[in-house]
């Protein structure tokens, strides 16, 4: 936290239980200084050599926004790239590609290819973040699935979302079909955000970022085929579980044929959802048959949604969606 930001939070924490800077949550951005290149090698401290992605099989991607802008990406592709789905995967508020490169693996690991991206601000991407930067940034790495470049089916391409990533995933499934949305750890708006106690930000901010994920969801959820896989961790207490919930809630209430599943993972705080160890230890890989592989797994090989009849709101554990 910076310091401006402490001495900001201290002089209105007085009628607040906690406080924690705007930073903290949004654009906590890590540069990669100019000459300098990603590593995609920065995993964790013990993490399972068989698990990392082999590197003739991530590629280094320079992407173009709509506005002309560069957007740097890294591709995990496998040789039969064709017949698999794809993941486009939008990182939550800090770091850059390489701090998330553990998590990439996970998905990697599931049998599907995965392009991560880097929003403006972040990694070697230019720009200062903004809501509509981190939209353009998303778009460009759609887009680019979408091209013969890829080389991917563009009929089974999954937005995954976490936290802050989940405003640009659902964003993009809002704005055009998808073969499905999986949020994790995400929240229902910057607005709720605010007026919970645990969150100082402040009115100029809340003017130009709103990051609105409730009142895009019900459409988010329609536009996919596969409708949308919610997850989050009992012990969140920066994105509190009833964001996600209040998500899933809001899907359920729409009377259009869609699939709503939320997956509530036992212990897990804000990091730790989508891995195995559910503490302060960098994010290490699922077993394999943890409650969050299964129910990713089963979700991108379920069927698309095909009528009213397949209208299903669950919340999990329960039996894999087939």
């Amino acid at each position: 936290m910076k310091r401006s930001s402490i001495a900001w939070c201290a002089l209105v924490a007085t009628a607040l239980s906690s406080c924690i800077s705007l930073d903290a949550f949004f654009f906590n951005a890590t540069r990669i200084p100019e000459g300098q290149q990603y590593t995609l090698s920065s995993y964790p401290d013990g993490f399972p050599e068989a698990q990392k992605i082999p590197a003739d099989r991530l590629e280094r991607l320079e992407l173009t926004a709509s506005d002309g802008s560069k957007v740097f990406a890294a591709f995990a592709r496998h040789p039969d790239a064709a017949t698999r789905a794809t993941v486009l995967y939008h990182h939550g508020n800090a770091s850059n590609i390489d701090g998330y490169l553990s998590r990439v693996a996970t998905l990697f690991n599931l049998g599907v290819n995965v392009l991560v991206y880097d929003y403006p601000g972040y990694g070697r991407t230019p720009g200062s973040p903004s809501e509509e930067g981190v939209y353009r940034s998303a778009r460009a790495a759609f887009h680019y699935l979408h091209s013969t470049a890829s080389g991917v089916d563009t009929t089974r391409i999954f937005h995954y979302g976490y936290s802050l990533g989940g405003a640009a995933a659902t964003q993009l499934a809002w704005e055009s079909l998808s073969a499905g949305l999986i949020l994790e750890a995400t929240f229902t708006s910057v607005m709720a955000l605010a007026a919970d106690s645990s969150l100082v930000i402040p009115s100029s901010f809340l003017m130009t970022n709103r990051f609105d994920n409730k009142s895009k969801i019900r459409l988010a959820s329609q536009r996919a085929a596969r409708g949308v896989l919610i997850v989050h961790g009992t012990a969140d207490d920066f994105v509190q579980t009833k964001y996600g919930r209040e998500l899933w809630e809001t899907i359920c209430r729409e009377p259009v044929a869609n699939r709503s599943s939320l997956v509530l993972i036992a212990g897990a705080d804000h990091g730790h959802a989508s891995c195995a160890n559910q503490d302060d230890q960098p994010c290490m890989p699922p077993q394999a048959g943890s409650l969050y592989v299964d129910q990713v797994r089963a979700f991108i090989e379920s069927r698309p949604v095909s009528g009213a009849s397949q209208r299903v709101c669950a919340e999990l554990p329960a039996p894999a969606m087939r």
